[in-house]
């Protein structure tokens, strides 16, 4: 369990270091913080199309709008229980609405995951612009938020995006890649016949051995936030152990660290890979919360 010493240093650290965005999340989750500030502070990274750009993914820097930047923009609002009726949720939707691309193989329509402007701002380099794009990132995470925010999307396209994301589902095999899987596991609450399949992805992606969770690998904790999360019944052992690795995995600064690293820019990973330290401490924090894992917090 986390400390109260150890939790102030963590602090310390986001206040030293995170975004202005990260800081108000964490406020918001740790010290009834506004939601009005993540709001504010969401708001310097939407550009006027309705999309999300700027870096909020951080291995991203290009200022344009894209599908996978608003995702997270998303996320971010679905933590601050942000519904339909909020501005900020109608033009993220209206973008994703908007940005659908039809293709000649009518099951094949989806979102871009990479956008050639990637390419003009430093970036990861596994974000470099390629148009070999395979279903699933972010295209089955995009269909959730189309769903929860169904009052939002026409009807017939709803049909359409949901029939699809069926499809495709019943199209992959074994080899899924694993952001793919992350991206339908967001689905399953809309879709719950994909669960049985799910359950296998999950068996077989998520990675129980402790030796080799110092790589970029699936973790159990980074699929089941929460003991209510689908399917975390099924990993309890793997999740308690994955606890205590994080723990563990706190460095003497206070933050918690991303287990990977750009090999271009330098310059630029070095402000980067701190503010993705920021995020991955307060997402960190929030798992501990959830867990139970943070002395002296309910």
């Amino acid at each position: 369990m986390l400390s109260q010493a150890d939790f102030q240093r963590a602090k310390a650290f986001i206040e030293a270091h995170a975004r202005d965005l990260d800081q108000q999340l964490f406020k918001f989750i740790f010290e009834n913080g506004s939601s009005q500030a993540v709001f504010e502070a969401l708001a310097a990274f939407q550009n006027p199309d309705g999309g999300f750009g700027y870096g909020l993914e951080p291995d991203v820097r290009a200022s344009v709008s894209s599908p996978i930047a608003t995702t997270i923009a998303l996320q971010y609002l679905n933590t601050i229980g942000a519904t339909a009726k909020d501005e900020m949720v109608q033009q993220a939707i209206a973008y994703l609405i908007g940005t659908y691309v039809k293709r000649d193989d009518p099951m094949q329509s989806g979102w871009p995951l990479k956008l050639p402007a990637f390419d003009d701002a430093p970036h990861a380099i596994w974000w470099s612009y390629d148009d070999d794009d395979e279903w699933g990132n972010p295209d089955a995470e995009i269909v959730a938020y189309l769903n929860q925010f169904h009052s939002l999307v026409p009807v017939d396209f709803l049909d359409e995006v949901n029939a699809i994301a069926k499809h495709q589902a019943v199209q992959i095999g074994a080899d899924i890649e694993m952001h793919n899987f992350n991206c339908i596991y967001r689905l399953l609450p809309y879709m719950p016949a994909l669960e049985p399949k799910a359950l296998e992805w999950a068996q077989q992606l998520i990675v129980t051995d402790p030796n080799e969770w110092h790589g970029y690998v699936l973790t159990p904790l980074a699929v089941f936030n929460s003991p209510s999360a689908p399917f975390a019944t099924h990993f309890e052992t793997a999740i308690q152990a994955n606890l205590a690795f994080q723990l563990a995995q706190q460095q003497a600064d206070g933050g918690w660290y991303p287990t990977w690293a750009w090999p271009d820019y330098p310059d630029v990973w070095a402000n980067v890979r701190l503010e993705i330290a920021g995020m991955v401490t307060v997402g960190t924090l929030r798992v501990f919360r959830n867990y139970g894992y943070i002395e002296g917090l309910d």
